[in-house]
């Protein structure tokens, strides 16, 4: 808790952070979703311009209090209660749905994502916030259902000494990843990283949906089109085929295997393509190949291990994180699917999907399938 008052008066006094939180207040500047960051009493350390523009509090104003006092603070005692147990006394995330007020009164409801950073005790140091908008009340309701009577029980243990693991991490290493995130082209991947590696068993709290797939992949291509323009994609597969799952984990497994296939392509002349069909037995296939630098053969068996790189993408793009294909195991692995690498130096990579039928899938949740974090 000392480092954490320290740590405010810093803020306050314009002093630069430890570079575990630099390194995280460079993302939360450049994300476009409400966030703020606290300290373990829940005093504001910083936030974002989107949590400026939502509460209509600025950041002068919201540093050194609780958002309690300012915009939040309007739900039921028996809420935060449940909350706080979740949070403080189990180290744990919390994702919940709350009504609160901006500065000049007007009401507002957002789906809460409450992360903690913990020491290397497993205590909770700081909490990210993250603040969703969801004004439809169909939406909100749905949110609500799912989460209600589980708040003590959704619970995902936070991978110790927080997502930089700083204390275990060399220096040159800790230097790679805050170069990594520092850059405005990855610096949302900061915040998508934590909520991944929070947010698998949250998600599997959520109910299955029917997804057509060409819908997830099409809007997958567009991201990627648009970080990596100079590259050609191409999708194949049946335009209506429908796969029923978690739609959160689906595109958090497909966004890192089509950004990696794209970012591991030369300019002008990478090609990524993403195929897809059924099988007899109604599971389905997905394929998703590019024309890339590949993996070297004896590196191939550790590639889906957190922070582990190919020492070729590395030497490619020494700030990656090492995260992409460890989340994409992760989330596959708590859904019951497989997920295989096929790779050649210098020819490019596969990397395939096979989705179960859902009452397969369904099985393997029920009998607890899941992936340690």
């Amino acid at each position: 808790m000392a480092w954490c008052a320290a740590t405010l008066r810093r803020m306050k006094k314009g002093v630069a952070l430890p570079e575990e939180l630099r390194i995280l207040q460079e993302a939360v500047r450049r994300a476009k979703d409400h966030v703020v960051v606290t300290d373990a009493a829940g005093l504001i350390l910083f936030c974002n311009a989107a949590a400026e523009r939502r509460t209509g509090f600025s950041e002068q104003e919201m540093v050194g209090r609780k958002p309690g006092e300012l915009w939040g603070g309007h739900m039921s005692q028996p809420f935060y209660a449940a909350m706080w147990k979740v949070l403080r006394d189990h180290g744990q995330s919390f994702i919940g749905v709350m009504f609160n007020r901006t500065k000049d009164g007007r009401s507002y409801w957002q789906e809460v994502h409450i992360i903690p950073i913990v020491d290397a005790e497993g205590k909770p140091a700081f909490f990210l916030g993250i603040e969703f908008d969801v004004e439809d009340e169909q939406k909100r309701e749905e949110i609500m259902r799912e989460v209600e009577g589980r708040l003590v029980q959704s619970r995902v243990q936070w991978p110790r000494g927080w997502l930089l693991e700083s204390g275990k991490l060399s220096v040159e290493r800790l230097a790679q990843l805050s170069q990594h995130y520092g850059k405005e082209e990855h610096a949302d991947l900061l915040l998508d990283d934590l909520l991944a590696l929070t947010g698998v068993e949250v998600a599997m709290q959520y109910p299955d949906e029917e997804i057509v797939l060409a819908e997830v992949v099409g809007a997958l291509f567009a991201e990627a089109e648009r970080l990596y323009p100079d590259r050609a994609y191409r999708s194949d597969g049946d335009q209506e085929l429908r796969v029923t799952t978690k739609r959160v984990l689906l595109v958090h497994v497909l966004r890192r295997i089509i950004l990696n296939a794209a970012q591991y392509t030369a300019p002008d002349e990478g090609q990524v393509a993403v195929t897809w069909s059924g099988t007899s037995d109604g599971s389905v296939i997905l394929r998703c190949t590019d024309n890339g630098i590949g993996i070297p053969l004896e590196e191939q068996p550790t590639i889906f291990e957190k922070y582990v790189r190919g020492s070729n993408a590395y030497a490619l793009h020494p700030g990656g994180s090492g995260l992409g294909l460890y989340i994409v195991k992760m989330a596959a692995g708590a859904l019951g699917w497989e997920v295989k690498c096929m790779s050649s130096v210098g020819k490019g990579t596969t990397m395939e999907l096979h989705i179960p039928p859902y009452n397969r899938a369904r099985e393997h949740v029920l009998r607890g399938g899941k992936v340690s974090l």
